[in-house]
């Protein structure tokens, strides 16, 4: 029997984890519930130096992840509501599903939602959900996001990557839309509030009426913890990266240099090139040796100063481009512990709504 599942869970790992095993797991018709501490989610088939402000985000300790669906890259915080309906492939209707969550805006807060062509959900048009999709195995899922009273700031700031017009791919491209809070359209609007009225309205559309189910860091089972910390590998958060390109202009005080590199699918450095002043006569050299390198700014970086230091004619020249590299191609999120449940802290977050059975 299909049911409502509501995660009193923060991590974004863990979050993901669980609605991808409901995926296999739940009956189709099901609904999910869930909200994160801040984070930037990409899509299956993005990059993340195009993408994210990356240095931005290791600085704020706003997390990244890349999740299983396709789609565009989505900021997540406290003040954001995140939802997803289990069905078969066959049933699902990601039309009938938006419709659902604009219902529930407008019939229990009198907010003027509208579904575009996208499936995003518009208030005064502007968005206010974004939506992706998974179908594998006879199963899909329709999950999106709610921007009830979420730090816009931040999202625009986590969102808009320094590197953008320096790269070339064929990955998915994120669309960019102008966006706004629900509590803009209903002052003191909580994600609380809505989630509680979207529970109404789900049940009522889907016809759920079993108990709410609450899942919590004790019930994450040794399946949720594998895929958690495949979920936290730098090779699934950077090395699934489509193949792409990159080009910078490097101006230093004693000139400038242009590097191109090309990267393949797994983070590897194909091709590279180093072209500026004669007077850096290892440039040539230098596009040679990163051939195999991990792209990554501290990877890139360690192979510079490597020749840097057995050519010391070059060496100060070489460090400034190991310095500009290094900061520009940023990989800076540590690889993952083994996860942990913790249950100190399994007071639920959400409150759930009393039904009758």
């Amino acid at each position: 029997m299909a049911r409502l599942f509501r995660l009193q869970l923060r991590s974004i790992y863990e979050n993901l984890a669980v609605e991808e095993r409901l995926l296999r797991e739940a009956q189709p018709g099901s609904f999910i519930m869930y909200s994160s501490n801040p984070c930037v989610v990409m899509g299956r088939n993005q990059n993340p130096w195009k993408e994210c402000n990356i240095r931005y985000m290791a600085r704020e300790g706003i997390e990244l992840a890349r999740r299983r669906s396709g789609g565009g890259t989505v900021y997540h915080d406290r003040g954001n509501l995140c939802y997803s309906f289990i069905s078969t492939v066959k049933s699902h209707d990601k039309n009938a599903n938006s419709g659902i969550v604009a219902d529930a805006l407008k019939s229990g807060f009198g907010i003027n939602a509208e579904v575009n062509e996208r499936n995003d959900i518009l208030v005064d048009r502007k968005k206010v959900s974004g939506a992706a999709y998974r179908l594998t195995r006879g199963r899909a899922y329709h999950h999106g996001t709610l921007l009830v009273d979420s730090s816009l700031e931040r999202l625009k700031r986590s969102i808009l990557s320094p590197e953008l017009g320096k790269i070339s791919t064929k990955a998915t491209d994120s669309v960019r839309s102008k966006v706004i809070n629900l509590s803009h359209a209903v002052k003191g609007l909580t994600v609380d509030k809505v989630s509680h009225m979207l529970e109404r309205t789900v049940r009522t559309k889907l016809g759920i009426s079993k108990p709410t189910i609450s899942i919590r860091s004790a019930d994450i089972t040794e399946g949720d913890i594998e895929e958690i910390e495949n979920l936290k590998q730098k090779s699934w958060l950077f090395g699934e990266t489509p193949k792409f390109k990159v080009s910078y202009e490097m101006d230093f005080s004693w000139g400038v240099v242009q590097v191109d590199m090309e990267i393949e699918r797994g983070g590897k450095v194909t091709y590279c090139s180093f072209t500026g002043p004669k007077v850096v006569y290892s440039l040539p050299l230098l596009g040679k040796t990163m051939a195999g390198v991990t792209f990554g700014g501290a990877q890139v970086s360690k192979e510079i100063l490597h020749v840097a230091r057995a050519l010391s004619g070059d060496q100060s020249f070489l460090e400034d481009i190991a310095g500009y590299l290094e900061d520009k191609i940023a990989t800076p999120f540590s690889a993952p512990s083994s996860h942990r449940r913790d249950t100190s802290k399994d007071a639920d977050i959400w409150q759930i709504d009393p039904i009758e059975i």
